[in-house]
């Protein structure tokens, strides 16, 4: 189907004929890809909207996984990556992983190896792994059971020491 089938509005990113129904969904960002807080913000306005689709399970404090997705936040990874003695690649040049990973040590090195294998399927390896702060006291019982980690990496290059 070509572009010009889809009956394109006014509005760059906004094809009517392509709609379909999905209650939940939101988009707000700025086009020219600058940082704002007001983005933010409002899109923290627009995730607090969707309650009403009932994003819960059987643990009401624990969500659907519903959330904002922001840009890779270089400056704190930089300093990670500076305390382990690595340089990272330019922002751009590499990627973020978000895992939830068992608390059980045994069982989590084996999903870390499992997630290992998977990059460098894909030509990537993790160049290191970062436990992100949580507050437990806001945490369901059902998110508790595991823990939110972050894996950084980079296509195929090597990560230099500093």
């Amino acid at each position: 189907m070509k572009r010009r089938d889809l009956g394109r509005s006014s509005a760059p990113l906004h094809y009517p004929a392509a709609e379909k129904d999905a209650c939940g969904v939101g988009w707000i960002a700025k086009l020219k890809g600058k940082a704002s807080r007001r983005v933010v913000q409002s899109s923290l306005e627009m995730l607090e909207r969707l309650a009403h689709r009932g994003a819960v399970g059987s643990d009401p404090m624990t969500g659907d996984g519903a959330g904002i997705l922001l840009q890779i936040p270089d400056a704190i990874l930089r300093r990670v990556a500076a305390e382990r003695e690595l340089m990272l690649p330019e922002p751009g040049r590499y990627a973020l992983a978000m895992l939830f990973m068992p608390r059980d040590p045994r069982s989590e090195a084996v999903e870390r190896r499992r997630f290992e294998e998977a990059l460098a399927k894909g030509g990537l390896w993790a160049l290191f792994w970062r436990e992100v702060p949580i507050e437990l006291a806001f945490c369901g019982s059902v998110a508790t059971k595991e823990r939110f980690c972050n894996a950084s990496s980079s296509p195929n290059r090597p990560c230099r020491r500093r």
